[in-house]
């Protein structure tokens, strides 16, 4: 994350966890269980237009499904302090080493008045830890 693009989306997702009471109803109830990161991927893009939605989906495959979670966790945590939430994308400190440990970072940050949820990732470097598509099966 944290080119325009990345930026743009973290925004959006900021901006509508901050103005629309029905996801953030939503997004509450997901707290109450095991989070599906896509589904909180797809609850996020619903209140998004079909543009932003459609790039939201592409960079939220570049990323650990946790993701999902993060931004619930942290949400939640904004939301029971009465603190603002923000969502950003952040630069990685040392790309070429990001891209070659196909590394994804999360930061969270509490201050007085804000939760700020940090991702810091090398698009198109995705880790095999976390590709669900390439991981085998255990077998019965």
């Amino acid at each position: 994350m944290s080119g325009p693009e990345c930026r743009r989306i973290t925004a959006e997702v900021t901006r509508v966890l901050a103005t629309e009471p029905d996801l953030r109803v939503e997004i509450r109830k997901m707290a109450q269980g095991p989070v599906d990161g896509v589904a909180v991927y797809e609850l996020l893009a619903s209140y998004l237009d079909e543009a932003t939605a459609n790039d939201l989906r592409a960079e939220f495959h570049e990323l650990p499904s946790i993701t999902g979670a993060e931004i619930v966790v942290a949400f939640t945590l904004a939301d029971a302090a009465g603190k603002a939430f923000v969502f950003e994308s952040v630069a990685p400190d040392g790309p070429l080493a990001f891209a070659r440990k196909r590394q994804v970072r999360f930061v969270l940050d509490v201050t007085a008045d804000e939760v700020r949820l940090g991702v810091a990732h090398v698009a198109g470097r995705k880790a095999r830890w976390y590709q669900p598509h390439r991981q085998t099966q255990v077998p019965a």
